[in-house]
């Protein structure tokens, strides 16, 4: 399931300000994501992306090989620069930063899961910069 969740985290310690975050979930294995539309930049630039994850599981937590990804594709139509986030329990941050080396770039967020388990994982609060200046709406 995509989900824009208002009741985030692990059990009594879920995030009560009722801000939402993006879940994508499953009890069967998975990989899934979203991706943002193409975002307009210069060949050269700097791009850098930040996100912050949340990986839960309800139970089976010795068990557990799921995993959070973001991917930045600085040309369309090839593959993405990921990296990788395992940390569970607690919010943590993804960032990386790539070099343009077309017009448009596009962000991936995503969830991976091997193993039937009540998986969980929250992403909230992304940042795009362009040569250090914040990218304020993605949207065309």
């Amino acid at each position: 399931t995509f989900d824009r969740e208002l009741s985030v985290g692990p059990g009594v310690n879920y995030d009560r300000s009722r801000t939402a975050s993006l879940k994508i979930a499953s009890n069967q294995p998975y990989d899934a994501g979203v991706m943002s539309p193409p975002i307009d930049v210069r060949v050269g630039r700097t791009i850098k992306v930040r996100v912050s994850y949340l990986i839960y599981n309800h139970g089976q937590e010795a068990q557990s090989l799921d995993y959070a990804s973001m991917a930045i594709i600085p040309k369309l139509g090839e593959r993405g620069q990921y990296v990788f986030g395992y940390q569970r329990g607690q919010w943590a941050v993804l960032e990386q930063e790539v070099v343009a080396t077309d017009d448009q770039f596009v962000v991936m967020l995503q969830g991976h899961s091997p193993a039937a388990l009540n998986s969980n994982i929250y992403f909230d609060n992304v940042e795009m910069y362009i040569n250090d200046r914040q990218v304020s709406n993605c949207r065309r």
